[in-house]
């Protein structure tokens, strides 16, 4: 493997990347040594992979979102905790990650499970999530145009819930109302049947 950015040593380590509190029993115990074999990381652990005038630039993209971020951050209240603009998507609109202390997308399901389960932490905990957007995408940059002219609209705020909830699956979580969802999927696609149509007629 390749020399890790952000250590001070060019010794090539095998890395262990913790994506989310519980993935890995036991993760939180292991430390990185030097001296040592293994480099373990989550997703608020800086690598240095970005350098002075990329991070210039990250910043410059988060300014351009701010009116974003701070919408969605509003409009999910109780569902997550941050809204970021990510520097690592390419492809996906956005992903939900937990924090250092939140449930992992496995342990709240089996926290869900559980018969006797605390419903005041299982909400708290659900809480626990950030939203990473990416910015270059065509589906983040329509919201973009739809929260700058229209936060209100219905429109823009059903096409919130459906990235949230499409983040939620992709990331791992389960749906609370799935039915709702589904709705909201059936609809976008009756809109886009309706406009190959009018292309037809046209």
């Amino acid at each position: 493997m390749d020399a890790v950015p952000g250590t001070n040593t060019n010794a090539a380590l095998p890395v262990l990347f913790q994506t989310s509190a519980g993935v890995i029993d036991g993760g939180s115990q292991l430390t990185y040594n030097p001296g040592g074999d293994v480099l373990v990381v989550d997703e608020d652990d800086d690598l240095g992979e970005d350098d002075d005038e990329q991070k210039k630039k990250n910043e410059q993209i988060a300014d351009e979102f701010k009116t974003v971020t701070e919408w969605l951050k509003k409009e999910l209240a109780g569902e997550v905790e941050k809204v970021e603009v990510s520097s690592r998507l390419t492809e996906t609109p956005c992903i939900l990650v937990t924090s250092k202390f939140g449930w992992s997308a496995n342990m709240e399901r089996i926290m869900k499970a559980q018969a006797m389960g605390d419903a005041r932490a299982q909400d708290y905990m659900k809480g626990k999530k950030t939203l990473e957007i990416n910015p270059f995408s065509p589906v983040i940059k329509q919201l973009k145009t739809k929260v700058e002219s229209a936060p209100d609209a219905e429109e823009t705020k059903e096409m919130c819930k459906l990235l949230f909830d499409t983040a939620l699956l992709t990331s791992g979580f389960s749906i609370d109302q799935p039915v709702e969802f589904a709705e909201r999927v059936f609809k976008l696609m009756t809109q886009e049947a309706n406009l190959e149509s009018e292309k037809k007629r046209e």
